[in-house]
């Protein structure tokens, strides 16, 4: 019984490391239709990668409202591009350690 249950824990594991690096390309709506699927099941029972997707959801749509009321300098962009680079930082399973 012991055995299956730390099978079932690295199983999760390694389908939440999996499914952590495609979140924001799920947001985008760039995923495949079976990865979709994967990605939904796994976010119905995983409150870690739950947390991710609400905060990269709030992340975006500020994003979007702010660009909505001003248009976008340089400057901006530059600050966008550290923004996702942290985000994506944040999507990697080391950054969490």
């Amino acid at each position: 019984m012991r055995g299956k249950n730390l099978r079932e824990s690295v199983h999760e594991m390694r389908v939440c490391h999996r499914v952590g690096r495609q979140l924001q390309d799920y947001l985008d709506h760039e995923l495949d239709a079976s990865t979709v699927v994967t990605v939904e099941r796994h976010l119905e029972t995983c409150v870690k990668c739950g947390m991710e997707v609400e905060t990269y959801s709030r992340i975006k749509s500020a994003l979007r409202e702010a660009a909505s009321e001003s248009p976008v300098t340089v400057r901006d962009e530059e600050a966008l591009s550290r923004l996702r680079d942290f985000a994506d930082r944040l999507a990697r399973p080391e950054a969490a350690e």
